[in-house]
């Protein structure tokens, strides 16, 4: 993994890449091409451009939690952002137009967020003059919500773990915790590819999902675990989920957040409860 020199990732100061960066590829659950141009930007926020119309990557937008999150506007769709987002986040990217010239679905490419990663990292990045956006949290909250588990406390940088928890039809469960902390970049995060519950394919299918999926970018859940390529892996997948949801706030969260089988309705649900706790830190 190509990391870069001299990168902060702490940087106070907004970020944006060098030069366009032109991208093609199938989306995960479309199984359309889309062609894409992301282009630099020196205004504070992401943006995505389809048709004439702008969307911005904020939760207002967010109009499907089903198998991905998607965004819309005046009728036009964005899916599968998360992914996108997440490296953003990690790569403290804060400003940037993502121009679709054909299709309406981010690549899926690997299954996760390596090919994304290295796409920027490999750009490289120019420091912009504003600061980051930052969104202090008031008070320690948490809450239940269908069967799954939230909670967040004020902390200085986001600290974001999950804890992911499948029962299969044999009786066999897969039960694993994974972390991250902003500042840090962590191969197997990067790299944790989407997954599906061999039970649940075929109504995913019947959905409308998935038509993009293949051995190379999806890995079939079954109880011996055979097509995950470590044991942390769909819990680092949730993980990469939920920085890329949780990015759609509009800024860069001071909260240590813990999820307990979470999904993208559930992320959906922290941001909107989120938004009464938080205060935008713009200096």
């Amino acid at each position: 993994m190509k990391i870069g020199k001299n990168l902060n990732l702490l940087s106070d100061y907004g970020r944006t890449i060098k030069s366009p960066i032109y991208i093609e590829g199938k989306g995960v659950h479309s199984g359309e091409k889309s062609r894409i141009i992301i282009h630099p930007s020196d205004k504070r926020g992401i943006f995505f451009l389809i048709d004439g119309i702008v969307i911005p990557a904020l939760h207002d937008y967010v109009v499907n939690t089903r198998g991905s999150t998607d965004l819309g506007k005046e009728g036009e769709l964005i899916k599968t952002v998360e992914h996108f987002m997440a490296v953003l986040y990690i790569l403290g990217i804060d400003s940037l137009i993502v121009e679709f010239i054909e299709g309406y679905e981010m690549p899926i490419f690997d299954g996760g967020a390596f090919t994304y990663f290295n796409l920027l990292i490999e750009n490289g990045f120019i420091e912009l003059p504003h600061k980051k956006k930052r969104l202090k949290l008031t008070k320690e909250i948490s809450f239940f919500f269908n069967g799954s588990f939230f909670t967040a406390k004020p902390c200085k940088y986001s600290s974001f773990s999950t804890e992911v928890l499948f029962n299969f039809d044999d009786g066999n469960s897969y039960r694993k915790k994974v972390s991250w902390k902003e500042g840090e970049i962590e191969e197997k995060l990067i790299r944790a590819r989407t997954f599906v519950l061999e039970s649940e394919i075929e109504i995913a299918l019947q959905q409308g999902l998935g038509k993009g999926a293949n051995p190379h970018n999806t890995a079939v859940l079954e109880s011996t675990l055979s097509q995950i390529k470590y044991i942390e892996e769909p819990a680092y997948h949730k993980l990469l989920d939920l920085i890329g949801d949780i990015s759609l706030l509009g800024g860069f969260l001071e909260a240590k957040i813990f999820t307990f089988r979470g999904g993208h309705t559930l992320n959906h649900a922290i941001r909107e409860f989120l938004k009464s706790f938080i205060i935008p830190i713009m200096p």
